[in-house]
């Protein structure tokens, strides 16, 4: 019998272990009860409006919970806040076990943040209550007297006209001897519904009988306590610290997020990252800051680029390169160290520039060229001992195309999130190699669904997880960001747009045609202009006010100025497929956006006004000063902060895990 080499038995090792701390989680669950599926009751309490909103991110954090554990939840009773929220939600978790998971949630749970909802940015507590009881099934048996019920049918709430519910379908159970009230709207028929209700009405006594036998309580209502201060199970902090606190067992965790998106982050692995990006880069990277996510909970090699011949001749005083070319003569080290999970390596081969070849003989020499770049990375990976490690590709499909057959990782992951072989060097061989790239990953993630849908024509394992963000500068929660001399006194309406002011982006006819049919609007363009802006009819316009370039930092003071943001792009291969970071910039800080519709903006068409020429663009920025109000502005603070690098890097961690 052959043996089993040493990567073998520690994944045998590893998934051993899983199985012996799943059962004996389970065997804990002794009671009957406990493998059975679970009937979540969410009722808003006190705090009005704010409660409302913490019921329904409850009901959010309890879905996503089951989901990622494999539950099935199925959504039995909704009622919904006036304005906002969830006055009530009735959801089921039909899986092995989940009653004995959930029973601990029994109780009232503390929110503490700024609302959202008070214009004046102050602190709020508000509650909402959670109870849970078994579903029980056919070998559970609870008699109900016929004349302890009544019943009242209602028609469900539909989005009006066609889909308005005619009929009464929805029911309601009333049970006087425990005073408990139930409503079925889940299904279409009546007569479902009934049996429904019944089901979860039992479910609830089943649990009343096994409180009093526990001797927590004679009756329901004892259990379910006032839900305001004093009777909360958790609380739950985001401001002016963050806390997750359970006052039970006195546990706390300061990730408040992590918990209220029902997951966990992946832990433990060792990541090799790559791309067109080198660590050394002087501008923001998208790979750098997913390797720094990564590396808080796990092992990190960051592999810059190898350097190319033609390179290290003709740009050969350049810092970067001395650099490179020191480190491949041996006089520096080839890895760094950046913190205690992260470590960059910069290749100690040069690999030849092969682009200029025809594509019948491309190939050959790229395999070569990806042999020597992966032999560079087995050795790092030997010294510092990764194992079983996931490789994770942002956007470079030539230099990295053999690194599955080359490396062997655990997992292969490609993110594309940048129409790269648009651009002319990677468009001769980038096209066919992407295409090859995309088949043989396990799977690929990308920030578009244009790219989603081009994906799949490859792959069937392609992700949308939108795209990843740095806005904490453009936090302004505690109004702290001052406003600049240069547009302080530019009356309003004001127009704003931050970036560089180019041609080969920005439609300069569309902002002429705003300037001139809007003379009581001004137009204010922050950024330095290219030959066509300079030369363009908007200087000479009155209400066009041209502030020149300012530092990364400033530019959320200026934004804070404006009453409207805008993104007048031209529509071309370059900006119909890139992700449009300026608007994540703006709406988290709740500007009304106004922005040409490209394939990419259809991915915020929830929270931005979409004109397609500049006649629409003059309709949408009224039709946004119109409409905006504190409740937008706060919309959209929450939306864009769905995009921090945190969140982009926990869904590429939940596809690992399925």
């Amino acid at each position: 019998m052959q043996e089993a080499n040493e990567e073998e038995v520690f994944e045998q090792y590893k998934t051993t272990l899983k199985i012996i701390e799943e059962l004996e989680f389970k065997n804990m669950l002794s009671e009957k009860e406990d493998s059975l599926g679970a009937i979540l009751k969410i009722n808003s309490g006190a705090g009005g409006t704010e409660s409302l909103d913490w019921a329904e991110m409850l009901m959010r954090m309890y879905i996503r919970w089951g989901e990622r554990n494999n539950y099935k939840v199925k959504e039995i009773n909704f009622q919904s806040g006036d304005e906002v929220g969830v006055k009530s939600v009735t959801l089921e978790f039909i899986g092995d076990y989940a009653y004995g998971f959930l029973k601990c949630e029994n109780g009232v749970h503390r929110l503490v943040r700024i609302s959202p909802f008070d214009s004046n940015n102050k602190r709020h507590t508000t509650f909402a209550s959670v109870f849970v009881s078994p579903s029980i099934d056919d070998n559970i048996e609870i008699i109900i007297n016929p004349s302890d019920i009544t019943w009242d049918t209602f028609r469900c709430g539909g989005a009006g006209g066609q889909s308005v519910n005619k009929l009464e379908t929805g029911v309601r159970l009333k049970h006087y001897p425990s005073k408990l009230v139930v409503e079925n709207t889940e299904g279409r028929s009546q007569f479902k519904n009934k049996e429904n209700a019944l089901r979860i009405l039992k479910s609830h006594l089943y649990e009343i009988e096994l409180r009093k036998k526990q001797e927590k309580q004679t009756q329901i209502e004892g259990e379910k306590k006032k839900i305001e201060w004093g009777s909360q199970i958790r609380s739950y902090v985001m401001h002016p610290y963050k806390m997750v606190k359970d006052l039970r067992t006195s546990y706390e965790t300061s990730n408040v997020q992590d918990v209220l998106d029902g997951n966990k982050n992946m832990k433990n692995r060792d990541i090799i990252v790559v791309g067109l990006q080198a660590w050394d880069i002087s501008i923001g990277s998208t790979c750098k800051n997913i390797a720094m996510e990564f590396s808080k909970n796990n092992r990190v090699l960051y592999v810059n680029p190898a350097l190319k011949r033609k390179t290290s001749i003709k740009e050969k005083n350049k810092i970067e390169v001395k650099k490179r070319l020191e480190i491949i003569n041996n006089k520096k080290d080839d890895i760094e160290k950046i913190n205690e999970n992260l470590w960059t390596l910069y290749p100690k081969k040069i690999i030849e520039s092969i682009n200029f070849l025809p594509s019948c003989i491309f190939s050959y020499f790229n395999k070569i060229n990806n042999k020597r770049f992966s032999e560079c990375i087995k050795d790092a990976i030997k010294r510092l001992n990764f194992k079983n490690f996931i490789i994770f590709n942002d956007n470079s499909m030539i230099d990295c195309l053999y690194l599955k057959e080359y490396l062997k990782p655990n997992l292969y992951i490609y993110l594309l999130r940048d129409n790269v072989i648009s651009r002319p060097y990677h468009k001769k061989h980038g096209v066919k190699a992407q295409i090859e790239l995309i088949k043989k990953v396990d799977f690929m993630v990308v920030n578009s669904y244009y790219f989603r849908d081009y994906g799949k024509k490859y792959n069937k394992n392609v992700f949308m997880i939108g795209q990843g963000c740095n806005l904490e500068l453009f936090n302004d929660d505690e109004n702290q960001i001052k406003i600049p001399e240069d547009i302080k006194n530019i009356p309003s309406i004001k127009v704003g747009y931050t970036g560089y002011l180019t041609s080969v982006r920005l439609d300069i006819e569309v902002l002429i045609y705003v300037a001139k049919n809007r003379s009581d609007w001004n137009l204010v363009l922050v950024g330095p202009e290219d030959e066509d802006f300079k030369n363009s009819e908007l200087h000479n316009l009155k209400n066009v006010y041209f502030l020149g370039l300012k530092k990364p930092e400033e530019l959320p003071s200026y934004i804070k100025s404006f009453d409207i943001a805008i993104n007048p792009q031209i529509i071309n291969e370059m900006t119909n497929w890139n992700y449009p970071l300026k608007i994540d910039e703006y709406l988290s800080m709740g500007k009304p956006t106004v922005a040409t519709k490209t394939e990419f903006m259809e991915y915020f068409k929830e929270h931005t006004y979409l004109p397609k020429n500049k006649e629409d663009y003059v309709f949408f920025i009224e039709k946004a000063i119109k409409e905006n109000s504190k409740f937008l502005e706060e919309k959209r603070k929450s939306y864009a902060k769905e995009h921090s690098w945190e969140n982009f890097v926990k869904k590429i961690y939940e596809i690992i895990e399925k």
